[in-house]
C-alpha cells in the first residue's frame, strides 16, 4: 500500500497545475481511537480543480486500490479554500 501511495502522490503532484502533495497516517495515540490504525489521507493542492478529477478517474479508481491490495475504494472529496485579504490600511 505505501509503494502505491507514494508513486500515486509523486505522480499527481506532476500534474498540471498542481502546487503540493502530503500522505498523512492517522495517528492513533493522538486521536485515542484504535479504530483509524491504517488510515491514510493523501491530500494534494492545485491551482485548478480539472487536472485533479481528470487524475482522480485515472489513478484514484477503485479498481487500481484493488490491485495495490486494498479492499475497499478510496473516499474522494473536492475542496476549495477561499481566501481573502484585507488592503493595508493607509
Amino acid at each position: 500500500l505505501e509503494e502505491f501511495l507514494a508513486a500515486t502522490l509523486e505522480a499527481a503532484v506532476k500534474e498540471p497545475h498542481v502546487v503540493g502533495g502530503y500522505l498523512w497516517r492517522a495517528d492513533v495515540d493522538a486521536t485515542g481511537d484504535p479504530g483509524v490504525a491504517g488510515e491514510r489521507t493523501m491530500v494534494v493542492e492545485a491551482l485548478d480543480e480539472a487536472p485533479l478529477r481528470a487524475f482522480a478517474a485515472e489513478r484514484l479508481r477503485p479498481g487500481a486500490f484493488r490491485e495495490a491490495g486494498v479492499d475497499r475504494p478510496p473516499t474522494l472529496g473536492y475542496y476549495r479554500l477561499i481566501s481573502f485579504m484585507e488592503a493595508p490600511a493607509r
